[in-house]
């Protein structure tokens, strides 16, 4: 079997990192458009559209082959590409949890079923005392034919239930004078339509913040369809960050995990090539890629298992030929 840890995964980054510190190897990278967006008409960088071996956003094929929006809409059981992780300091909840978010204001039935899935949810854990739970869920748009995954930290404190979610998407952002807000998860989680006593915790606005109103977190930033792996990171780096701060609850823990999310300063962090942002493009796809083929060894029945797998190590290949060293953790 193939797992990812928080332990190996700081170690592996912290490899790569040195091997990145390299002024040849950066070079050599931004040189190449190496993990590249495209560059659209009007000047915009997007990393939504596939286009070569070099772009960023390749792998959006297999993310969809593992997680297959029919069945995300039928309600039919996932299992998570939080299967990946091997800890031991937390329960790892192995299929994602399902959450409808097509209207932007929910009727009672779209309330009473999200409410029905997170309480059966909830009162299926165990240990909550002892031990948190990590999650990933899923937010779908039947509407947008949307999926989009966030990630979960559920924990039991006073006997009240602590639902922290980390949306990568998360932001605030001014556009034409005008304040635009991605806002599905709040809408979803509100403590009054529950009937056992719980608190969220809302860790999107712990993002970066360029001014006192706007806030961004990573996928606004570099806007692949990885939403899933986004999610994914940010629990292995609040793992982490628990662990190093003695396994506390606190809000600076979790403000020091949604920073790790960036890699980098995250002022410096844009689209266009600069040394900082091929440093996160560079190590979020080692996680992507090696989170993605554990994920495909352990469960050979997905769709297209094999190809998947095969453009996975032949991307890692091409990149260990073109710069002397490979992105696969496993």
């Amino acid at each position: 079997m193939c797992y990812l840890s928080s332990d190996s995964w700081q170690e592996w980054k912290d490899r790569i990192s040195e091997i990145l510190s390299d002024s040849n190897v950066m070079n050599k990278l931004i040189k190449n458009e190496e993990l590249c967006g495209h560059l659209q008409p009007g000047g915009k960088i997007t990393f939504n559209q596939t286009l070569n071996e070099k772009s960023f956003a390749q792998f959006t094929k297999v993310i969809n082959d593992i997680v297959p929006f029919d069945v995300v809409i039928s309600g039919d059981t996932i299992i998570s590409l939080a299967d990946v992780l091997d800890e031991t300091e937390v329960n790892v909840y192995t299929n994602y949890i399902n959450i409808n978010a097509t209207l932007d204001e929910y009727d009672e039935l779209d309330l009473e079923e999200n409410v029905n899935n997170l309480t059966l949810f909830l009162e299926d854990l165990s240990d909550l005392e002892e031990k948190p739970t990590v999650a990933l869920a899923i937010l779908r748009n039947e509407n947008l034919i949307m999926a989009h995954a966030i990630a979960l930290i559920i924990w039991k404190e006073n006997d009240i239930h602590q639902v922290a979610y980390f949306d990568p998407l998360a932001y605030r952002k001014f556009r034409e004078n005008k304040l635009i807000e991605y806002n599905f998860a709040p809408i979803a989680f509100k403590s009054e339509y529950f009937d056992l006593p719980i608190e969220f915790i809302n860790l999107g606005e712990l993002c970066y913040h360029p001014n006192s109103t706007e806030f961004n977190c990573t996928q606004y930033i570099i806007d692949a369809d990885y939403c899933y792996l986004y999610a994914l990171h940010f629990i292995v780096e609040w793992i982490n960050r628990w662990i190093l701060n003695n396994k506390i609850f606190d809000m600076s823990v979790f403000q020091s995990a949604v920073n790790d999310t960036y890699i980098v300063n995250p002022s410096k962090l844009t689209r266009c090539s600069s040394p900082e942002s091929v440093i996160y493009r560079v190590i979020i796809i080692s996680f992507s890629i090696s989170s993605l083929r554990c994920y495909l060894l352990n469960h050979p029945d997905t769709i297209n298992n094999s190809s998947d797998i095969q453009l996975i190590e032949k991307f890692n290949k091409r990149f260990n030929d073109a710069y002397g060293f490979s992105l696969l953790l496993n």
